[in-house]
């Protein structure tokens, strides 16, 4: 899975013809802008999962696990890193 960060009003690409744009948010919500070909079906996931016929049907439905949060030093370290290329600046 990819993971990055866009400031408000970059993108992304998906191929040749889909463009993800984030248009900002706060610590817990985010407004996407998808422009996609109108034979893409863009459904939300809790659409999918509400719409889940039954409990297996939920159980197959492909779920995200954030990663594992870094340890401490790891954490100090790329801080340390930041502190340092902005001080060159």
């Amino acid at each position: 899975m990819l993971n990055f960060t866009v400031k408000p009003g970059e993108y992304f690409t998906i191929g040749d013809n889909i463009q993800v744009v984030y248009l900002g948010g706060s610590k817990t919500h985010c407004k996407l802008m998808v422009d996609a070909p109108k034979s893409l079906s863009i459904i939300r996931g809790s659409v999918i999962e509400k719409n889940a016929l039954d409990e297996d049907d939920k159980i197959k439905l492909k779920k995200y696990y954030p990663e594992p949060d870094i340890s401490p030093e790891l954490k100090e370290k790329y801080k340390n890193a930041r502190r340092k290329k902005e001080n060159e600046k």
